[in-house]
């Protein structure tokens, strides 16, 4: 399996259930399927709505340093981009990039992409894009992207997935209705109120399977990061297939307790060691108006 130590750090951050599934004894366990027979229609929302209630707006960066066992291991980018019209609706869209220092591509270099478009009512995915382009010293050039199209009526998941001089594969699998991706599930945490002790689960969709992340609001702490001091609340994120457990070692995020609510620390377990995500540069978005539709992206299916 493709999975160095990079692509792990960018699972870690991007998609939180990832690892813990990689690292976690495969179960025979499925998530029980039943696809509703009426559902209700979502509101429509005008480009300038989609991110008027949030705590993020279009234009937003944030870059975290990424450091593995106390040591810079690389960069991830995060990107707040304009709505995009999907299939005749405008909706949300989130953009991830991890890049390695350049002072360890020598040994391995990693430059992989997420991009996911979701529903603004309730961060349900429609589109999700995995770009990996990665060089090794122990492999040759490795370059596949994935795109996975979700039909949440139909409760199904179609995977394609494409590589140098192959085949493409596309493959369906079973999905649960209104469940959200990994990527969209970092700022939909962004989007809730936590109360000290009460955990909160959402259905998250990813390799393949559809888990429960558990957000337990833990403790409110002053935390320091690069660009300045935050009051925080403090999680600890757990993923669950059924009933069961399904991650190794603890992951928590800080998010910060401002207007914007960005996610400023996180720290988690691996097998072989630990990840901590520092903020170190912030952008904030801005709020568009009505009239700067036309300049929105439109994205035709």
């Amino acid at each position: 399996m493709h999975f160095p130590l990079l692509l792990i750090i960018h699972f870690l951050f991007a998609c939180f259930i990832v690892w813990g599934n990689t690292y976690a004894k495969e179960k025979q366990t499925k998530t029980d399927i039943s696809c509703p027979v009426i559902v209700s229609p979502h509101p429509r929302y005008a480009p300038s709505e989609i991110y008027q209630n949030s705590p993020f707006k279009a234009g937003e960066k944030i870059v975290y340093s990424v450091r593995y066992t106390g040591l810079l291991a690389g960069h991830t980018y995060m990107e707040v981009k304009p709505p995009i019209e999907y299939k005749g609706r405008w909706h949300q869209q989130f953009r991830t990039e991890v890049k390695s220092l350049e002072s360890y591509e020598h040994i391995y270099r990693v430059q992989d992409v997420m991009e996911s478009i979701s529903d603004p009512h309730d961060f349900r995915i429609s589109q999700f894009i995995f770009k990996q382009d990665e060089d090794s010293f122990f492999s040759d050039h490795f370059w596949q992207q994935k795109l996975l199209i979700f039909d949440h009526e139909r409760c199904q998941v179609t995977e394609k997935i494409s590589r140098k001089n192959k085949k493409e594969k596309v493959k369906n699998f079973a999905l649960v209705h209104g469940a959200k991706d990994t990527l969209g599930m970092i700022y939909y945490l962004r989007m809730l109120d936590y109360e000290l002790n009460i955990p909160q689960r959402t259905m998250v969709y990813s390799s393949e399977k559809n888990w429960w992340l558990e957000a337990y609001p833990m403790a409110r702490e002053k935390i320091e990061v690069p660009v300045g001091e935050f009051n925080t609340t403090k999680l600890k994120l757990t993923t669950y297939l059924g009933k069961e457990l399904q991650q190794q070692g603890d992951v928590y995020i800080w998010i910060a307790e401002t207007p914007n609510r960005p996610i400023v620390l996180i720290q988690g377990d691996v097998k072989i060691g630990s990840l901590l995500f520092e903020m170190i540069e912030y952008v904030p978005g801005m709020q568009r108006t009505q009239e700067d539709a036309p300049n929105y992206v439109r994205q035709m299916r």
